[in-house]
């Protein structure tokens, strides 16, 4: 994967400020439940918010390199407890980075 130019990093870290999490991370950690989950949301929409809660056993940068490793998809951002992660869809692509 090419990785993210700072231009397309900014546009993205804009669009997913109105995002709400569609995916939590828990006790469980990265499960293959999750990783399921996380690709039914990418099928939906291309940038996703993801949470991770408070009895998760990762650290949440290592878990924001785990999950884009894992869903081969594009880490955007870590803040606070929240991962923007952004997969294009190959098709037809609905965000257009500048």
């Amino acid at each position: 994967m090419i990785p993210l130019r700072g231009k397309a990093r900014r546009y993205l870290r804009s669009l997913g400020n109105q995002l709400s999490p569609t995916v939590y991370l828990g006790k469980e950690g990265i499960s293959p439940a999750l990783l399921r989950s996380i690709d039914e949301a990418h099928a939906y929409q291309e940038l996703i918010k993801i949470k991770i809660e408070r009895s998760c056993p990762l650290n949440r940068k290592e878990a924001g390199d785990h999950l884009a490793a894992a869903t081969e998809s594009y880490l955007v951002q870590v803040l606070g407890n929240t991962v923007l992660l952004y997969r294009p869809d190959p098709d037809k692509p609905k965000i257009v980075l500048p």
